[in-house]
């Protein structure tokens, strides 16, 4: 795996063949404050797609992993809810990045 602050740009995360790449992550969505469950059920599982060309996109499954959307701003409504933000360089750091915070 290539880590982030190594690159400039999503593309370049991508190094040799295969030209594609893809992250999926897991969000726990139980309890009071669940992000429409009946619809995604106990778990979202969101996956992005890069090719070395610089394109990307999303996918938003539900538990059962059918996908429910690819858009963005859907994405960006359960991160909302979720109070989850993306933008925020602590919530995705890597160890070498960490060294220099400190």
């Amino acid at each position: 795996m290539i880590v982030l602050h190594l690159c400039n740009n999503t593309k370049r995360l991508i190094r040799f063949d295969p030209s594609i790449s893809e992250v999926t992550i897991t969000l726990k969505n139980d309890g009071d404050d669940a992000y429409k469950p009946d619809l995604f059920g106990k778990r979202i599982h969101i996956t992005r797609r890069f090719t070395i060309q610089g394109a990307s996109s999303y996918k938003i499954l539900s538990d059962q992993k059918v996908v429910i959307s690819t858009k963005k701003a859907d994405l960006d409504d359960i991160c909302d809810h979720m109070s989850i933000e993306v933008d925020n360089p602590l919530n995705v750091l890597t160890q070498g990045s960490s060294l220099w915070i400190f």
